[in-house]
């Protein structure tokens, strides 16, 4: 199990972990967006050229600060949360606590950001967006981030509870790798709905209505490629990104 830390302590390394984590993996969340929301078909390859040729390498990181306070906001909100809640769940499930710890922080997480977190899937989506209290998408982003982090928290930290004890560093990456893995691809298709909906709301409003029926509708109209657009990168980045920012997160509870 993941050492625990107080709530202060958790705020300042996620503070620290948040700001890494959003610099350097800023272009996937862009060139994943982009996908989503454009009526085209390209590779991450092809659409991260294009948006170069077009408006420059800064492109790669527009809504750079609104990902940051939107990543920032929620982490701070999230991670405490997560410490407070999980030895209580964790009385009640050793196995599966953290997992309800995880879904508990979310859920306060998400409702606390959404407002901020709309704008910047906006801006990186089609490159404009205004800030205003709106809760379009509200219901797609809970499926997708409870469900992400329920299962993210249940298979990393059971994962490096067994594995610590050889190298708790290589223990902390796999388990990672492995539980944002799972989550990224089970989550992806609630994001691409997600991503429709505050991209273009005028286009898929009625998406936002039933959510289960919106990834039925989108699977009739485009199928299993429709559901994964955009898959590659958010993926890359989830992956990568969360092996970066829990060795970060875990390395400054200790100082």
């Amino acid at each position: 199990m993941t050492e625990p830390a107080s709530v202060r302590t958790a705020i300042k390394s996620s503070a620290f972990s948040t700001f890494v984590y959003s610099l350097c993996l800023a272009p996937f969340d862009v060139v994943k967006n982009t996908q989503i929301s454009s009526v085209t078909r390209m590779n991450p390859l092809q659409t991260a050229t294009i948006l170069v040729k077009k408006t420059g390498l800064k492109t790669l990181w527009r809504g750079l600060i609104s990902s940051s306070i939107s990543t920032f906001s929620s982490n701070i909100v999230y991670y405490p949360c997560y410490e407070y809640f999980k030895p209580k769940f964790l009385s009640l499930s050793e196995s599966w606590g953290c997992g309800f710890a995880a879904l508990a922080s979310r859920l306060i997480a998400v409702i606390t950001t959404l407002p901020i977190e709309r704008l910047r899937t906006s801006i990186q989506g089609t490159g404009i967006g205004e800030f205003k209290i709106t809760f379009n998408g509200l219901k797609v982003t809970l499926y997708r981030d409870m469900i992400f982090s329920f299962t993210y928290f249940t298979l990393y930290e059971n994962s490096y509870k067994k594995l610590k004890n050889d190298n708790p560093l290589m223990a902390r990456t796999y388990s990672s790798f492995f539980g944002s893995l799972i989550s990224a691809i089970i989550t992806h298709p609630f994001d691409v709905i997600k991503t429709k909906i505050q991209t273009r709301y005028c286009c898929f409003n009625e998406y936002d209505k039933n959510t289960l029926k919106a990834v039925s509708s989108l699977y009739k109209e485009e199928g299993l490629k429709g559901l994964f657009t955009g898959a590659q990168p958010r993926i890359s980045k989830i992956t990568i990104g969360l092996v970066i920012y829990m060795n970060l997160y875990e390395k400054f509870k200790k100082l």
